[in-house]
């Protein structure tokens, strides 16, 4: 699994053979790598024993305790000037690996988050270490105004088990830790928070919410026997000093001079003619411009070569670097639609590499939620797509899917980050299916519509993606006359194969209803493609179907048996 990854990593962003580059898995790459190993031998010999959930804990917490504690330093980011914000993780790291140990036991960073474990069998001496590590991640990085600030810095931090951040298979979990440190902020305490992530509640919170600035006390001290000494400056007057005249010198020296007068040079007489020109009033603007080159002399007998034209479809898409965000890809997933058996359809995908870690599907955006990246990262999608469209020659029959944020979505037509795709004419835009992602359980029906009726005058298809854990059927119902498709990733959702069967059975009911298709992503194995089909996925995608491709490919017919293997 590890190679294949990489592999889809090297063919977008290029291959590095001096320095690979491996996304940053919070010391779980060895865990992977055996992982994958066992996968290879059960495919071939038949299945082993499994890995545990407890072998994978124990790779994360080491010799330390049961308890994780998350903090989000996004607003340490916020309060100080955009010039030291790269300065943020060098510190962090450097204090959590004093305070905890190596990074992969003792703590993980994944973007803005860092998990880590405190050595301390009392629950009191616990927490007030945790309360210490983040006040000493506050001074180092914004000093005396950390504590003397006339508003302090709000540091989330949420106390959780570790399972609940890091998922069966050794992933950490970022929609979980997303969930987690939400919970912590809405309770607007400073320090850990105990947060149960499966009740969605915050247990305990010992921090106060009032915060009251520290006042600065004038101590009166005794001087003593000293007293202040005034220093008093000697005035010179002007008298003192020999005033110099010069008017006098000047005259005398103007008499021994005599004034020479310049007389103009005579001119003297050409003896010959300038040479006719064209005046450039006789030259055109366009004559400048273009010059029209000499036609070459036609040789009897010899046909004349015509230079082939450049086309578009030799432009090659390059991803795109943006500022503190790092580079934008986008790749396309191959899609097979079950009623026509066909693959007619591919799903874009997105890869964001920063500063040596590798995001990808939602987890592309910002952990703080920061509107002003998402819209930048959804432009830089847009524009990727949309120089893909020009390029594609037959688009009959064939379906273009874009994920893009919802918060984008709901900006009207002058802000919007599709511009892009607005442009292109009416046969490309109607292969285009926008699939809405970036929906939460605080999102509501009336924010939804808004992201579908700011596209409608440029795009026909829309579609909602889900989370499997935690649909809304009341967020579905309202917006099911706008929308044709309901998806779900499940790379994003995480889930279990046992677990796979009973939420794709829920989703199909709900999607039943209102007679809308069902889109099942990133498909892993043979077994949960055929769970997938089993359960009523109208399209389907991932590893377990096809690799991702650097562009959109052709319609392709492929009979149910042979994606099946039968």
């Amino acid at each position: 699994m590890t190679s294949f990854f990489q592999s889809i990593i090297d063919r977008i962003f290029g291959s590095n053979e001096t320095e690979e580059e491996m996304p940053d898995d919070g010391g779980l790459a060895e865990f992977a790598k055996n992982l994958a190993k066992q996968l290879e031998e059960e495919e071939k010999f038949g299945k082993k024993p499994s890995v545990k959930a407890e072998d994978v804990l124990h790779v994360q917490q080491g010799k330390h305790g049961m308890r994780a504690y998350l903090l989000d330093t996004s607003d340490f980011s916020k309060a100080i000037v955009k010039e030291l914000r790269a300065s943020v993780a060098p510190v962090c790291e450097g204090i959590l690996k004093t305070r905890c140990g190596d990074k992969g036991t003792g703590y993980m960073h994944v973007d803005a988050f860092y998990a880590f474990h405190i050595d301390h069998g009392d629950p009191v001496e616990e927490y007030n270490a945790a309360i210490t590590i983040i006040d000493e991640i506050g001074r180092s990085l914004l000093g005396d105004r950390y504590l003397t600030g006339e508003k302090r810095v709000q540091v989330p931090i949420a106390e959780v088990m570790p399972e609940d951040i890091i998922n069966k298979n050794g992933r950490f979990n970022v929609k979980k830790a997303k969930k987690a440190i939400k919970l912590v902020r809405e309770t607007k305490t400073h320090g850990p928070a105990q947060v149960d992530v499966k009740k969605s509640e915050v247990t305990a919170a010992q921090g106060s919410k009032d915060w009251v600035q520290n006042e600065v006390v004038k101590i009166e001290k005794d001087q003593g026997e000293w007293e202040e000494q005034v220093l008093k400056k000697k005035e010179k007057e002007q008298k003192e000093w020999q005033v110099l005249e010069h008017q006098k010198k000047e005259e005398e020296d103007k008499k021994q001079w005599e004034s020479i007068e310049h007389k103009p040079k005579q001119k003297e007489e050409k003896q010959w003619e300038p040479l006719e020109k064209e005046s450039p009033e006789k030259t055109t603007e366009q004559s400048w411009l273009s010059p029209t080159p000499e036609s070459p002399k036609e040789v009897p007998g010899v046909k004349k070569k015509t230079p082939p034209a450049q086309t578009k479809s030799k432009i090659t898409v390059q991803p795109t670097t943006l500022r503190q965000l790092g580079t934008i890809a986008l790749a396309f997933r191959p899609s097979w639609q079950t009623k026509n058996q066909t693959i007619n359809s591919y799903a874009g995908y997105i890869y964001r590499q920063n500063e040596g870690s590798t995001f990808q599907g939602e987890d592309i955006y910002p952990l703080d939620g920061n509107e002003k990246a998402i819209t930048r990262i959804d432009k830089a999608v847009a524009k990727q797509a949309a120089l893909h469209l020009e390029q594609v020659t037959k688009l009959d029959g064939k379906r273009i899917i874009l994920p893009f944020h919802i918060s984008s979505l709901r900006l009207k037509a002058q802000r919007s980050p599709l511009k892009a795709l607005r442009t292109l004419n009416d046969k490309q835009r109607q292969s285009i299916w926008i699939e809405i992602i970036g929906i939460t359980p605080a999102t509501s029906p009336s924010q939804l519509i808004e992201a579908i009726k700011n596209q409608q005058d440029s795009f026909s298809h829309f579609g909602i993606r889900c989370d499997l854990v935690d649909i809304s059927p009341s967020l579905i119902k309202e917006a099911q006359s706008q929308a044709e498709f309901l998806s779900a990733d499940l790379a994003s959702s995480n889930l279990q194969t046992h677990d796979l069967d009973r939420e794709l059975a829920n989703l199909n009911k709900i999607a039943t209803s209102y007679k809308m298709d069902i889109c099942t992503w990133g498909l892993r194995s043979k077994t949960e493609l055929q769970l997938a089909l089993q359960e009523g996925s109208g399209f389907i995608n991932g590893p377990a179907l096809a690799k991702d491709m650097p562009k959109p490919g052709k319609v392709i017919p492929v009979p149910v048996e042979k994606l099946l293997g039968h």
